[in-house]
């Protein structure tokens, strides 16, 4: 029944972006398995903004959810996809499971090559060197529709150099 009531209010502060990172950032810092659990809500209710600053936080948070944070690498948002995977940083499983979401993608035709393209400039950003056997195989692909993705997986390598 408390929880209801939180919710509710939280609701209504819905539009209060400021006070509602500052309660994710309290959340994350309490080891309480609630917490989590109540930052699943916001993440679920809140726009764009909220769901990053839920993320964020989930960062440094006690109970962490590698299940909850997976599925949102398959997401359509660039930024949300960035910063699931920076989560699931801190957890080593997590983090192979997540570069092979979204990297290990089929590419037939290179169907999919703006998407991986999307995931490599992800991978750039975080500086995730964990990903280099991923990059090795783009640059090594053949066919001129890889030409785009064996660039940029090239590129990325030789800037870790």
């Amino acid at each position: 029944v408390e929880l209801e009531l939180f919710y509710k209010y939280i609701d209504q502060k819905r539009a209060d972006l400021e006070f509602l990172s500052r309660v994710i950032l309290a959340l994350a810092k309490i080891n309480m398995p609630v917490s989590a659990i109540i930052l699943k809500e916001i993440f679920s209710t809140g726009n764009e903004m909220i769901k990053i600053e839920v993320l964020k936080s989930m960062r440094i948070a006690a109970d962490f959810d590698a299940e909850f944070i997976l599925p949102l690498l398959q997401e359509k948002s660039v930024v949300l996809k960035k910063e699931a995977l920076a989560a699931l940083l801190r957890d080593t499983p997590a983090r192979e499971k997540g570069l092979g979401m979204l990297l290990g993608i089929p590419s037939p035709w290179g169907n999919k090559n703006r998407l991986i393209l999307d995931n490599l400039r992800i991978i750039e950003e975080l500086d995730l060197r964990d990903a280099s056997s991923y990059l090795i195989d783009f640059s090594k692909r053949k066919f001129f529709w890889n030409k785009e993705l064996r660039l940029k997986a090239l590129q990325i390598l030789g800037s870790w150099k």
